[in-house]
């Protein structure tokens, strides 16, 4: 059995992965981990590895056993994240995942669906009249972000305005580590802050329950320790809470903010879209494919594995790049090119795969209907604006998405 300590097991070059400077293209780091196997070990790092192909991705993300999410990475994103829904594994992670996945069955989405067309309405008519709007930062973003928070009933408490702040959060979750240190500073000051304005809004619905997903969350756990709020832990639930928001803040906006890139990127596509919106599902899951909002998650090695040929120890800290494998040749015939009707899309791991597939999956894909259909009603002739895109990436290894995307476009 070889051990990987170094040096990559073709005897390539070491793949400078995760890094800042991977950010503004990030796919030959990808082709290359793959061309060295599919495993490679992280330049610099004792016993911690990078894993792009597709397949072996799915093998790890179904071996909960010896590839565990319980891992320390998630301690150093923010301390007390160890306990979260996505920090755990089966049996643990079953119940408290099924309290969560509650708030996202056809049952709720139904409910949610009329907010979340309001508030997309309300964000396009703050444009619609000027031609023109920068549409990460007055749409994609905003979109996201209001939806949950209103979702979690935050807004009763703040005014919208006071958490506007979330939409530009400095959160790197596993890949936290990877980071300069001055980075790793702001993040830990983002992340005392958000917990600081979360707790009281927490301890608050506790005694006050409601109708909006915080409380449903509250009451599921309440309903699996069987007793009315005896057991409650303000910080375990302060941190579930945290959790939900920013997983559906960031995902979703990167989502659609990609997806309006891509198509118009490919106005052939675009106008495809427009005519039979029926398209419009599928094609967000290319773009989550192509340009996946969520790059990696973590993974810690429970007992000495071998994997695609290389040995890990015991302990080995294992990224899971989902991003690469989105991009696999060996899954996705032609995987560089945007197609809108791909017919295997669905295989993308843009979403996760496993016991920790985005529970919020269901909500991202109506945010991302509702808001494509709304935008085709309402805007002819959508298009770059000239001389203002720098098409800058924001600076993050763990998530993907554009600082900005100014539009121009013709009232319909």
């Amino acid at each position: 059995m070889a051990t990987i300590e170094s040096k990559p097991r073709s005897g390539g070059c070491p793949v400078n992965y995760p890094t800042l400077a991977s950010v503004p293209c990030p796919y030959p780091y990808f082709d290359q981990m793959r061309e060295q196997g599919g495993v490679v070990p992280i330049p610099g790092r004792e016993n911690e590895f990078l894993v792009a192909d597709h397949a072996l991705i799915v093998q790890v993300t179904r071996d909960h056993e010896r590839f565990s999410s319980h891992t320390p990475l998630n301690a150093e994103a923010q301390p007390g994240w160890e306990q979260s829904v996505f920090s755990t594994d089966p049996p643990e992670h079953t119940p408290k995942r099924k309290v969560v996945h509650a708030s996202f069955k056809p049952g709720r989405l139904k409910d949610y669906k009329p907010k979340v067309q309001r508030i997309v309405d309300d964000l396009i008519d703050a444009f619609i009249d000027r031609g023109h709007a920068d549409f990460v930062n007055e749409f994609s973003e905003l979109m996201s972000a209001r939806v949950m928070f209103e979702l979690l009933g935050l807004t009763k408490h703040q005014p919208v305005e006071d958490w506007l702040w979330l939409t530009d959060i400095d959160f790197e979750g596993g890949g936290t580590r990877y980071l300069p240190q001055e980075m790793q500073e702001r993040i830990d000051a983002a992340g005392e802050r958000l917990h600081v304005q979360m707790e009281p809004v927490v301890a608050d619905r506790m005694k006050h329950l409601g109708d909006d997903l915080m409380s449903d969350v509250i009451r599921g756990h309440r309903e699996l320790r069987g007793d009315d709020g005896e057991g409650d832990d303000l910080m375990y639930l302060t941190i579930e809470s945290t959790v939900v928001l920013l997983g559906g803040v960031l995902t979703t906006a990167h989502l659609v903010g990609n997806a309006m890139k891509l198509f118009l990127d490919h106005p052939d596509q675009m106008a495809e879209l427009r005519a039979d919106r029926s398209l419009i599902v599928p094609a967000l899951e290319e773009a989550l494919r192509f340009e996946s909002a969520q790059q990696f998650m973590t993974r810690f090695t429970t007992e000495d594995v071998e994997l695609g040929g290389v040995h890990m120890p015991r302990g080995s800290v294992v990224l899971v790049v989902y991003a690469a494998a989105n991009r696999d040749p060996q899954k996705f015939d032609d995987a560089d090119r945007f197609d809108i009707h791909r017919p295997n899309v669905k295989r993308h791991l843009g979403f996760g795969h496993g016991a920790h597939f985005c529970v919020g999956a269901p909500l991202a894909r109506l945010e991302g209907e509702l808001a494509f259909n709304a935008l085709f009603d309402r805007m002819s002739d959508i298009r770059l604006a000239p001389g203002k895109n720098e098409l800058e990436w924001k600076p993050s290894m763990f998530t993907r998405g554009l600082k900005e995307l100014h539009i121009e476009f013709d009232k319909a």
